[in-house]
C-alpha cells in the first residue's frame, strides 16, 4: 500500500504533564499561550476559525502549539468516584499516549497534531475521537466493555491500528483521505455504527459478530474479512480495490453500482442471507463470488439489546455507564430499523436480486438459491458467469426497466419485455451449454423460444414495413408455434409422441370420412385396425381406399377416390412425418443429456 511521509507539527511551547492534569481536573491554572480551559463557544475564535463541530456549552481543555513534557503517558483513571467531564483538544501539538481506565471524558480531538496510542479500557467512555487535518496517532484500542463516540481519521491524517473488542462499542468509523495503511479489528461481540471509507488506504480489516453498515469509495485495502455479522448496507463504489470476503452473515442491502470491480479485486459472499442485491451499471474485471447465497429465512432484526447489555446495575456510576451504553445501542438499532423501512418502501417486502446494464465477467455463482428471489434483469451480459448447483427461477424472470423504475408486466404487449426475456433465457442456456449441463440448458432454451415466439407475433401484428414482411413474419410465427406444440421446442419427446399419434388419428379419420361420408362411424370402426399402417408416411397411395371401396359397396355403390381423400392422406403424410422427426429430435436431445 502507498504511504506518505508524515511531518510532525512545529511547536512553540512546552507544557508539563502536571499543568495539563490540573486543567483536566478543573483545578485552578494560569491560562497562557499554550494551555486553556474554556467553553466550546469560545474555541473557534481561539483556534483561528478551526471548525471542530464542538458542543458550544461543553468545557474543553485545549493545548495549542505545545509539547507535553514530564511523562510518557497521560493516564486518566477513576481511583476516586470522579469522572473527567471535559473534552481534550490538541491543536498543532505533540502529546504522548493517552490511557483511560474506569473513567470517562467528553472526547478527543487532534488537529494538525501528533499523539501516541489511545487506549480506552476497563469500563471507560470517551466521546468522539477525531484525528484531523494532517494529524497522526498511534493505535486506537477500545476494550473490556468500554465505549467511544464516532472515530474519525480525516483529511490527510493517519492512525495506527484500530481495535474494538471484548463487548465494547463505538459510534460510526469514518476514514477519509488517510495517508497510510491501517488495520481494523472488531471482535468479541463488540458493536460499531456505520463504517465509511472514502479515499482511504487500509491494510487488513477483520470484523466478527457486528451489526453495521459499510460504505467503500475509492478505497484500497489488502484484505477485508467479515463473518457472523448483520450488514445493513454494503455499498461498493467507484475506485474501490481489494479482496472482501463475507461469510456466515446477513446482508440487508448489497449495492454495487456505477462502478467497475477492478482487476485484482474480489467480492465474495459465502453462506450468507441476502434481502436486496443490486448490481447496476457494473463491469466485473476482477472476481465476484456468490456461494451458498439465498434469501433470509426470517426477517432480519438487530441484536437483542437487553441480552447484550444485561441487567441495569444498582451502583450509580455503573448505572450511568449502563445508560450511556444503552442509548448508543438504541440509536444504532433505530438507524437499522429506519433503513429497513426505507428499503422496504423502495424495493418491497419480497427479496430481490437485480442485474441491470452490467457485464458480470468473472462471476461464479455456486450453491445459491435464487428461486425465492424476484430475479430482475435488464440489458446485461452474463455469458462469462460460471453457475452450478444453483436454483434459478426458470419461468418467472422479471424484467426491470431502470429508466422508468418499473417492472415490465408479463401481461403487457411490450416488445422490450419480449426482447429482454428472450435475451436472459438465451444467456442462461448458453452458460449451461458451455459448462456441459444440457439438462438445465434445455429448460432455458424452451423458455427463450417461448418468448421469441411472442416477440415474432407482436412484430407480425404491429409491423408496418410492408406486406411481404408480414407474410414472412406470419410463417415464422407458424413455425415457432408448431415447434412448441409438437415437442416444446425440442425439449419433450413425450409431447412429440402424443402429437404424432394425435395428428395421425385426425388425418386417418379425415381420410376415411373424405372418401365415404362425414360422420360414418361404422366405416371408421371397421377400419381402425389400419391406423398403425397409416402412421407410416410411406404407406401406399391406395392403402385405405382399396379396402374401403370394396367393403362399402352396399352402402356406397358409386364410391371412388376423390380429392378430399387424397388431400387428407397427403396432409397426413406430411404432419405424421413431421411428428416423427420432432420425436426423434427430442429423443436424441435427451439422449445427449444422459450421455
Amino acid at each position: 500500500m502507498p504511504e506518505q511521509t508524515y511531518t510532525p507539527p512545529v511547536t512553540k511551547y512546552e507544557v508539563h504533564i502536571n499543568e495539563l492534569m490540573k486543567a483536566i481536573r478543573g483545578q485552578p491554572l494560569k491560562q497562557g499561550n499554550a494551555l486553556w480551559r474554556m467553553k466550546g463557544s469560545d474555541i473557534e475564535i481561539l483556534l483561528g476559525g478551526a471548525n471542530l463541530y464542538l458542543d458550544k456549552k461543553q468545557e474543553y481543555v485545549i493545548l495549542t502549539e505545545a509539547k507535553i513534557v514530564g511523562a510518557d503517558m497521560i493516564v486518566l483513571q477513576n481511583d476516586a468516584p470522579m469522572d473527567y467531564n471535559v473534552g481534550l483538544i490538541f491543536y498543532k501539538s505533540i502529546v504522548p499516549e493517552i490511557f483511560l481506565s474506569r473513567t470517562k471524558i467528553v472526547g478527543l480531538y487532534y488537529w494538525n497534531s501528533q499523539s501516541g496510542d489511545i487506549g480506552i479500557d476497563n469500563n471507560s467512555q470517551s466521546g468522539n475521537i477525531s484525528i484531523d487535518r494532517n494529524s497522526q496517532s498511534g493505535d486506537i484500542q477500545i476494550s473490556s466493555n468500554s465505549q467511544s463516540g464516532d472515530i474519525r481519521i480525516w483529511e490527510n491524517s493517519q492512525s495506527g491500528n484500530i481495535s474494538i473488542d471484548n463487548t465494547s462499542q463505538s459510534g460510526d468509523i469514518n476514514i477519509h483521505k488517510n495517508r497510510a495503511a491501517l488495520a481494523i479489528s472488531i471482535s468479541g461481540q463488540s458493536q460499531t455504527g456505520k463504517l465509511s471509507f472514502n479515499n482511504a488506504i487500509l491494510s487488513h480489516i477483520n470484523i466478527k459478530q457486528n451489526c453495521f453498515g459499510l460504505s467503500l469509495y475509492n478505497t484500497q485495502f489488502l484484505l477485508m474479512q467479515i463473518s457472523e455479522s448483520l450488514i445493513t448496507v454494503l455499498d461498493w463504489q467507484a475506485g474501490t480495490k481489494g479482496e472482501l470476503y463475507i461469510s456466515q452473515s446477513q446482508v440487508l442491502h448489497l449495492q454495487v453500482a456505477n462502478t467497475s470491480l477492478l482487476k485484482d479485486s474480489l467480492l465474495s459472499l459465502s453462506d450468507t442471507q441476502l434481502q436486496y442485491g443490486v448490481l447496476q451499471e457494473v463491469l466485473v474485471q476482477g472476481n465476484l463470488f456468490l456461494r451458498i447465497v439465498g434469501p433470509p429465512q426470517a426477517p432480519f432484526v438487530w441484536r437483542d439489546i437487553s441480552a447484550y447489555i444485561g441487567q441495569e446495575p444498582t451502583d450509580e456510576r455503573q448505572k450511568e455507564f449502563w445508560n450511556n451504553k444503552k442509548v448508543l445501542l438504541e440509536q444504532q438499532k433505530q438507524a437499522f430499523d429506519d433503513k429497513v423501512v426505507e428499503l422496504t418502501k423502495q424495493y418491497g417486502p419480497t427479496p430481490i436480486f437485480r442485474i441491470t446494464h452490467s457485464s458480470l465477467g468473472k462471476t461464479e455463482i455456486t450453491g445459491c438459491d435464487f428461486s425465492q428471489f424476484q430475479f430482475q434483469y435488464y440489458n446485461s451480459n452474463l455469458l462469462g458467469c460460471f453457475i452450478t448447483g444453483t436454483k434459478l427461477p426458470k419461468r418467472n424472470m422479471v424484467i426491470y426497466d431502470p429508466v422508468s423504475d418499473t417492472v415490465l408486466n408479463n401481461q403487457s404487449n411490450n416488445q422490450n419485455l419480449f426482447e429482454q426475456k428472450t435475451a436472459i433465457y438465451n444467456q442462461f442456456k448458453k452458460i449451461y451449454e458451455n459448462q456441459g449441463d444440457v439438462v438445465e440448458a434445455s429448460v432455458f432454451h424452451a423458455q427463450a423460444m417461448h418468448w421469441q415466439q411472442k416477440l415474432l407475433w407482436r412484430q407480425f401484428r404491429h409491423d408496418e414495413e410492408g406486406f411481404w414482411k408480414k407474410v414472412k413474419l406470419f410463417f415464422e410465427n407458424i413455425g415457432f408455434r408448431l415447434n412448441w406444440f409438437s415437442n416444446n421446442h425440442g425439449e419433450s419427446w413425450l409431447v412429440a409422441l402424443v402429437f404424432t399419434i394425435g395428428v395421425g388419428l385426425v388425418f386417418f379419420t379425415a381420410s376415411i370420412w373424405g372418401l365415404t361420408h362425414w360422420g360414418d362411424f361404422k366405416t371408421l370402426n371397421d377400419h381402425i385396425h389400419k391406423l398403425p399402417g397409416f402412421m407410416l408416411p410411406t404407406h401406399g397411395y391406395d392403402y385405405l381406399s382399396k379396402d374401403i371401396i370394396e367393403t362399402t359397396k352396399a352402402t356406397y355403390p358409386n364410391l371412388k377416390v376423390n380429392l378430399w381423400h387424397k388431400t387428407w392422406d397427403f396432409l397426413g403424410r406430411i404432419f405424421i412425418g413431421y411428428g416423427i422427426f420432432q420425436f426423434i429430435s427430442a429423443f436424441r436431445r435427451h439422449g445427449k443429456k444422459g450421455g
